[in-house]
């Protein structure tokens, strides 16, 4: 395994996530189904060995 096939875990692909999700029109997909996009992640830790509850600084 090389440092190149783990790099996903190191870069924070959330803005460019966002960014496609706007080009794909998603703002009138969801004021149309009337809901809202969570602004904070709450399904999955943004980090690794963190639990889901821990501060965004531990």
């Amino acid at each position: 395994m090389s440092m190149s096939d783990e790099a996903h875990l190191l870069y924070d692909n959330a803005k460019p996530f966002a960014a496609y999700l706007k080009k794909q029109g998603l703002e009138n997909v969801l004021r149309e189904a009337r809901l809202k996009l969570r602004e904070t992640n709450t399904i999955v830790p943004p980090r690794l060995r963190v639990a889901i509850n821990a501060p965004k600084n531990a």
